[in-house]
């Protein structure tokens, strides 16, 4: 486990939120309250999605490398990696867990759909979404 030393100003962590695409309302409610306590979302990717002409399934490639070059940039400009388990079938999340585990990014897993072995490589884990976001507010993103 590694902290975040030196993570900004008053404890203002740059954060990336990764859940599924079908989750966009989950990951919107931890943006918003971690941006409620100071923090940065590095990538609102909900807000290309919603924007977007429909899921990420239908959209033309063109589309969809613009939004996995933004996705790439939100993570790897992260401090903080928050991985919303995603409930059904997912791969974008498991794909940012992926980007920020070789960028050495501090992670925090939420959820209990653990259906790769790569979420045990995060350095705090948390059955609900509301614990894990507790837990960064209260930690200033430092564990």
């Amino acid at each position: 486990m590694h902290g975040l030393c030196g993570s900004g100003s008053e404890g203002r962590v740059n954060i990336y939120v990764a859940a599924s695409s079908h989750e966009i309302p989950r990951a919107q409610k931890a943006m918003n309250a971690l941006r409620k306590a100071g923090h940065t979302i590095t990538s609102d990717w909900t807000e290309t999605m919603l924007s977007a002409s429909g899921p990420d399934d239908t959209l033309d490639r063109e589309t969809l490398r613009e939004v996995a070059e933004e996705c790439m940039r939100g993570v790897q400009n992260a401090q903080l990696l928050l991985l919303l388990l995603p409930e059904g079938t997912s791969t974008g999340a498991w794909t940012e867990l992926g980007i920020a585990l070789a960028e050495d990014i501090f992670i925090v897993v939420a959820g209990t759909k653990k259906r790769s072995c790569f979420w045990a490589l995060a350095d705090d884990v948390y059955d609900t979404d509301d614990e894990a976001i507790a837990s960064i507010i209260e930690s200033g993103g430092q564990s």
